[in-house]
């Protein structure tokens, strides 16, 4: 399933919050997003999920949803909801399908984060 949105990213929240904390301290907030997010990449990717490791990653995948809607990072918060939603049916290999899509809406938010000056590279 392809996430569609014509506003992946929220500028607008973006904006509100590195007011909020500063542009140093926003800028490392998403730092440690960005490490939260590729390991969450890397735990499904190399990690054959049983059934028994299930509720870890579930956890995992909340918590990263959770971050991105705090981050204003909707089109990615929406893709971590579906594999959240897939992961709760108990069925761990529906989640390689999602993890491209996963891959893709991380790649191109970072791209954008990184244009903006608000990531480095």
């Amino acid at each position: 399933m392809k996430i569609q949105t014509t506003k992946p990213i929220n500028f607008e929240h973006v904006s509100d919050l590195e007011q909020q904390l500063g542009t140093d301290d926003f800028t490392k907030l998403i730092h440690r997003f960005s490490q939260e997010i590729e390991n969450l990449i890397n735990l499904i990717s190399i990690t054959k999920i049983e059934k028994a490791g299930l509720e870890n990653l579930i956890g995992k995948v909340h918590q990263s949803a959770g971050s991105a809607a705090a981050l204003g990072i909707i089109g990615l918060q929406k893709q971590l909801n579906i594999m959240e939603s897939i992961a709760e049916t108990g069925k761990p290999d529906d989640l390689l399908y999602e993890l491209t899509n996963l891959t893709e809406i991380w790649q191109v938010a970072k791209a954008t984060f990184i244009n903006k000056g608000l990531m480095e590279v």
